[in-house]
């Protein structure tokens, strides 16, 4: 009897702290190395008419929850990045300008904010290919509070600001099997698009 108490609070454990997953809300036309959604830009030449000198393409991992270098538990959003440079000269993500903007958590908009953490330094020299990865940390107690949110990044070509832009995002629709039953450790019941029994083990992401 005190198991079948245990599975609602398990399940809904697991539907505060599981990942919730983003995409952007225009130019979608590629994908980051793990298949996310990824809209890509054009990095213009300095005079019009001419071939373009690279292009960026942005996606996100999705909002995780984990416990930072304090143990404390915080909600972080994932930002890819990578920036092709296909001109003669070096290109580089302005990081200074990196941030998060338009962020709505539980219907409130939040004001602006920087990234916690940047894995990469965003510079591409003629003919090469960098990889960055940014991550923000909303005022957000779970991910699934988070309800939208916009990048703000730029693109140095030189000493040229060759180009600047928002990208929007929102959450993305994840295709949902309906799963009759699922046979647990102690016995069957019916789950609502995912498999979770009684021996699930729930707990927070720690990311590298």
């Amino acid at each position: 009897m005190r198991a079948a108490f245990l599975v609602p609070l398990l399940l809904l454990q697991a539907a505060c702290w599981s990942p919730r997953y983003f995409t952007p809300r225009e130019h979608v036309n590629g994908s980051g190395p793990k298949g996310h959604p990824a809209a890509g830009y054009a990095v213009p030449a300095a005079e019009p008419g001419l071939a373009a000198v690279g292009e960026v393409r942005l996606w996100s991992e999705g909002a995780r929850a984990r416990y930072d270098d304090n143990e404390d538990e915080v909600v972080q959003v994932h930002i890819g990045f990578e920036l092709e440079n296909t001109g003669d000269q070096p290109l580089q993500l302005e990081l200074a300008s990196l941030q998060c903007e338009e962020m709505v958590v539980d219907g409130l908009l939040q004001a602006p904010f920087a990234a916690v953490r940047i894995d990469g330094d965003g510079y591409a020299p003629p003919g090469a290919t960098a990889r960055l990865d940014a991550f923000f940390q909303p005022t957000a107690d779970a991910p699934r509070h988070i309800e939208g949110f916009s990048i703000r990044f730029a693109v140095l070509a030189g000493e040229r600001r060759a180009l600047a832009q928002v990208t929007p995002f929102g959450p993305r629709q994840q295709a949902v099997s309906p799963s009759p039953y699922y046979w647990g450790a102690f016995g069957p019941y019916y789950g609502l698009g995912w498999s979770y029994g009684y021996g699930y083990g729930f707990g927070h992401t720690r990311w590298p």
